[in-house]
């Protein structure tokens, strides 16, 4: 279930309403109503935030598809911080991971799992709440990523970068938020390693260990 008008039904039947679906997304009906009959498409940050939305309202995880169940493993940030894709391989993060998760959607291959532990995203990610992030690929703009840096270790942020400069944007005003030009950028460095974000799930998911 990856169509607008089914995210929006499951939000539905949550308790919320249309309005509070499209004032949260800042879509007003009739973009809406464009939208369910093709005529318009939603644009990507208004995706993200309807996918949040999705993570944040469940009780569990969000499952649209019962056919597919894929076993995650969860990764600790001290795991991930001595991780470097240019010497080590998926399978060596997974010979140190100790709990999975099951997921019942089709995800990408190399996907792992790991548990926001800080307020860096707020309010939209919250302490709690687990993604899934693809191992070895770039993030796309406007998503979320997570990256390894070199000096602050491991982070997550909103991907906002442009052919001149790379930025990592921070939702919380008191967190920090980086940019480099790219050549500085080239030049000096700074993460060790950056993937993207391909799914946000809801913090109150169990593991197999609990």
């Amino acid at each position: 279930m990856d169509s607008v008008s089914k995210k929006i039904s499951f939000l539905r039947q949550k308790g919320l309403r249309v309005s509070d679906i499209i004032n949260t997304i800042g879509i007003s009906r009739q973009f809406l109503s464009q939208i369910k009959t093709g005529k318009r498409k939603m644009p990507l940050d208004k995706q993200i935030m309807l996918d949040e939305m999705l993570a944040t309202t469940a009780s569990s995880v969000v499952v649209f598809n019962n056919d597919v169940s894929k076993k995650i493993p969860i990764i600790k940030a001290h795991t991930l911080i001595n991780f470097d894709p240019s010497i080590s391989t998926f399978d060596d993060l997974l010979e140190q991971c100790d709990d999975f998760i099951i997921y019942n959607w089709d995800v990408s291959e190399n996907v792992f799992a790991i548990r926001i532990n800080c307020e860096d995203m707020m309010p939209w990610l919250r302490p709690g709440v687990i993604l899934l992030v693809c191992c070895g690929v770039a993030p796309k703009k406007c998503l979320y990523c997570v990256a390894n840096h070199k000096t602050d270790g491991i982070i997550v942020r909103r991907w906002a970068g442009d052919k001149d400069k790379v930025r990592l944007l921070a939702s919380n005003s008191n967190a920090k938020s980086y940019e480099w030009t790219y050549v500085q950028y080239m030049t000096e460095r700074p993460l060790v390693w950056m993937f993207e974000v391909e799914t946000v799930l809801d913090r109150k998911i169990h593991t197999l260990s609990q």
